[in-house]
């Protein structure tokens, strides 16, 4: 990630940066949904809530967080239960990853 927030598809770096910023203000809420579902072995719940983060995260270019929701995603939809904890915790170790860095690009801590 750049030393500040930057994509190919925005130049505006204001309106990335609060872009930036929006997503991860509402990251804590994705990611407590997609562990519940997770916890509850909600497969199509699973299936929603990664696919949703899945898709906010890609804006961000954030290639090792959409393949790892994208293993979670199917695990689910292909009624791996067993599967879900491990893929999970994969799936938020790279996300909290982009995260970071996205935190680092706005120069913000939390």
């Amino acid at each position: 990630m750049p030393a500040r927030c930057s994509t190919p598809w925005v130049e505006d770096h204001d309106l990335l940066s609060h872009l930036c910023s929006m997503f991860l203000e509402s990251l804590p809420g994705m990611q407590e949904r997609l562990r519940v579902a997770v916890e509850a072995r909600d497969a199509t719940e699973v299936v929603a809530a990664a696919h949703a983060l899945r898709g906010v995260i890609s804006n961000f270019h954030a290639r090792p967080s959409v393949e790892a929701l994208s293993t979670l995603e199917r695990a689910a939809a292909g009624g791996q239960l067993d599967a879900l904890p491990a893929s999970h915790e994969q799936a938020r170790m790279e996300v909290e990853r982009a995260a970071a860095a996205l935190r680092d690009a706005l120069g913000t801590t939390a």
